[in-house]
């Protein structure tokens, strides 16, 4: 087995996705390769969190026809997030206003909205370019990327710094299935409750090659 670990990307059609209330959001179906303990690590990169009643990241696994089974084991919590509405928004020159904001420059962020401003989205993640004070911040597509200066301004603006859920557990694997009809596959689970909602950024399973 060659050494290192591989990165694949388990959004649903590799999209993000903003999950509402008393719902399962199930990523794509990866396999789990190789044999023997297979040292797996899920990432999930969320934006604004409401966690009123409990949100749940969990891995379920099969080696059937569509059956799964829950990982219990590997449940863990996602917490609800401090979100910083935005009250104004200059479409001359991107400068973001949003009292108290706390950020600093590099911070990776998750702008949502009931109306995302023209030249942003609600499905990316962003970082903060640039800090003039306390209430006043610009944004851009990577860390070392332009500043964005939105054409509109949106309506119910927020920015949440984007936090990590993750798991990280050993999984056995009987025999090498690459090649078996029925091979050890495993997906991602996300559960909301009554009043919930999850924005999910990005997803991601790394295992050894």
């Amino acid at each position: 087995m060659a050494n290192g670990y591989r990165p694949t990307d388990i959004r649903a059609n590799s999209r993000a996705a903003n999950i509402g209330a008393s719902t399962t959001y199930y990523g794509k179906a990866f396999q789990i390769t190789g044999e023997g303990s297979r040292n797996l690590r899920i990432e999930a990169f969320v934006g604004k969190v409401v966690a009123a009643t409990g949100v749940t990241l969990d891995l379920e696994t099969s080696s059937g026809e569509h059956i799964w089974a829950s990982m219990s084991k590997a449940a863990t919590s996602i917490s609800s997030t401090t979100n910083k509405s935005v009250s104004a928004i200059n479409t001359t020159t991107g400068a973001i206003t949003a009292t108290s904001h706390g950020f600093s420059v590099g911070d990776a962020v998750a702008v949502s909205a009931t109306a995302v401003p023209t030249g942003l989205s609600d499905e990316a993640i962003y970082y903060v370019k640039t800090v003039a004070d306390a209430n006043t911040l610009t944004l851009a597509a990577t860390p070392d990327g332009a500043i964005i200066v939105p054409t509109a301004a949106g309506t119910s603006v927020t920015i949440t710094a984007v936090s990590l859920a993750k798991i990280q557990l050993n999984v056995e694997v009987a025999g090498d299935q690459a090649d078996m009809p029925l091979q050890s596959i495993g997906r991602i689970a996300i559960a909301t409750g009554a009043g919930d909602s999850v924005q999910l950024l990005k997803a991601k399973v790394t295992q050894p090659l």
